[in-house]
């Protein structure tokens, strides 16, 4: 089950708020070391939320395991609107791609084993919390950055997240704006997606936009 807790967001932020576009080689020690110090403090308001019916949904197996929770290496989160998807075309520059959602999810382990993880968002220059959770995604994210850092650690130091929230897909990426590839996070029989399979951007991009394009939005009638 997804459990996510969201703090300090309302409805007009979220409105207003404009993220950049952002360039797709984004390394780890590039986070600033407010983000790092504001981060480790959250660790204390984690583990004021973690009871006994709140243990399960946030990843953890029991209430006491996140006496001991650390942080590991962090991931940029960037994004891909539904808009530009749909407006996307082959040889469109990933750069025109990518947004910067101006946010960074660290891996919350225990014993080296990943249970949650926080994410931290730059608002006017400040770091805070924006939400805790989402165990499985980040678990599937963590795994398969390790399997990036075994093979070569300099690779590992320039991975990101990559959303893509409409579709509801995730990816780890490495590289940059003239050879993007991503790894996808779970299996989409949609886009013939496989989990851990390693795509190149303009492909994948080409593959998914007729769906973007055919996707309905806008409000829908419930019973």
């Amino acid at each position: 089950m997804r459990c996510i807790v969201t703090l300090g967001m309302t409805a007009l932020g979220l409105m207003l708020w404009q993220p950049s576009i952002a360039s797709a080689q984004m390394k780890a020690e590039e986070v600033p070391k407010e983000a790092h110090e504001e981060a480790q403090r959250s660790l204390a308001a984690l583990r004021e939320i973690v009871k006994p019916e709140t243990y399960k949904r946030l990843g953890f197996q029991s209430v006491e395991e996140s006496s001991h929770a650390t942080l590991e290496k962090p991931m940029r989160v960037l994004m891909v609107r539904l808009d530009r998807l749909r407006e996307y075309r082959p040889g469109t520059k990933i750069g025109e791609m990518l947004e910067d959602t101006h946010e960074v999810r660290y891996p919350v382990s225990v014993d080296g084993q990943v249970r949650t993880s926080v994410v931290m968002r730059e608002t006017d220059g400040k770091w805070q919390v924006a939400r805790f959770g989402r165990p499985a995604l980040t678990q599937r994210l963590t795994e398969i950055a390790r399997k990036h850092g075994g093979m070569d650690r300099a690779e590992s130091e320039k991975l990101f997240e990559v959303e893509i929230p409409a579709l509801s897909l995730y990816f780890v990426g490495r590289g940059d704006e003239s050879h993007l590839r991503l790894t996808s996070t779970a299996d989409d029989s949609r886009f013939n997606l496989r989990q851990g399979e390693e795509l190149d951007a303009q492909q994948l991009f080409t593959k998914i936009a007729p769906y973007a394009r055919d996707l309905k939005t806008g409000p829908r009638l419930s019973d």
